[in-house]
């Protein structure tokens, strides 16, 4: 059986997300060597933008969220891990929305943000 690509794997969980807003926490135990997340806009391209910290440190500031999926991979520490994502602004059409996807090997569990601009919402991966 041919192993499904992660565009495959996009397309069947995108409509199954869990929606995060204002201090929503994703948890997750954590199995994988590195951690993957993937960040899209999948309605329309309305310049949406976000920061994205790893474990209290800026990695993508002022990052413009687009149709094309955005790939941000990291090794996770021992221990707990935290990504947090802040709304830098709504872009045009309120309110700021990002899709989303961590991989963690096999295991793909989608989510969407839906934040005003300053809110931020955290994901926490044991390891």
């Amino acid at each position: 059986q041919p192993t499904e690509s992660i565009e495959e794997r996009i397309t069947k969980v995108v409509n199954k997300s869990t929606q995060l807003t204002n201090n929503g926490v994703l948890k997750q135990e954590w199995k994988s060597k590195e951690v993957i997340l993937y960040v899209w806009d999948s309605y329309h391209e309305d310049h949406d933008k976000v920061d994205v910290f790893v474990n209290g440190k800026l990695v993508c500031p002022d990052l413009e969220i687009q149709s094309k999926k955005y790939k941000i991979a990291f090794d996770p520490l021992d221990g707990k891990n935290t990504v947090r994502i802040v709304a830098k602004n709504e872009g045009t059409m309120s309110p700021n929305t990002v899709h989303a996807m961590l991989v963690d090997g096999a295991v793909t569990t989608p989510f969407v943000t839906k934040l005003k601009e300053g809110e931020a919402v955290y994901i926490e991966l044991t390891h």
